[in-house]
């Protein structure tokens, strides 16, 4: 195989792809008032920034369920707030329903966790590690403004409280 400069831009021929494929890319080309060739290589930019990140070509099981949950809690928050006309940019930039899509995601996450299994005390302290993460964040320490963790709050997240036995 030759070396090429890798810097050098080169041209591919012969790439075969069905025409509903094609008419998609040109679609979203259009979308994005740039040119069939440019949408192309930045969709292959972004698969391969994808591996980059996440150590696979597949989107791996958690990543897809992460996605998917954000983006049906929202759309759930804002047909329940009266909105079901909203997609994902208005629903993203409304408080509520972004907070609902974060709080799913962290259950969803939580459902996942190794030891999830009837371990009520274990996600009460998760919870509360991110609670404190969240808090340093905003550079807030218990006894400041925000109050400590209750279960009160942790209800919040939507799972029901059972006992633990």
């Amino acid at each position: 195989m030759r070396i090429r400069d890798r810097s050098a831009t080169v041209q591919l021929s012969k790439v075969r792809m069905k025409e509903e494929m094609r008419a998609r890319l040109e679609r979203d080309a259009e979308a994005r008032g740039t040119t069939l060739n440019a949408a192309l290589v930045d969709r292959l930019d972004k698969s391969f920034a994808y591996e980059d990140v996440f150590g696979t070509r597949d989107v791996s099981d958690i990543t897809m369920l992460m996605a998917a949950v954000f983006s049906l809690a929202g759309r759930h928050a804002a047909e329940t707030d009266g909105h079901p006309e909203w997609g994902p940019a208005q629903w993203r930039r409304d408080p509520h329903c972004y907070e609902q899509a974060a709080l799913a995601v962290a259950e969803a996450l939580w459902r996942q966790h190794p030891d999830s299994a009837g371990r009520w005390g274990l996600f009460r302290y998760w919870l509360s590690r991110l609670y404190g993460r969240v808090g340093a964040f905003y550079k807030k320490t218990p006894g400041d403004d925000v109050p400590p963790i209750e279960a009160s709050m942790i209800d919040l997240v939507g799972i029901t409280v059972q006992a633990e036995g």
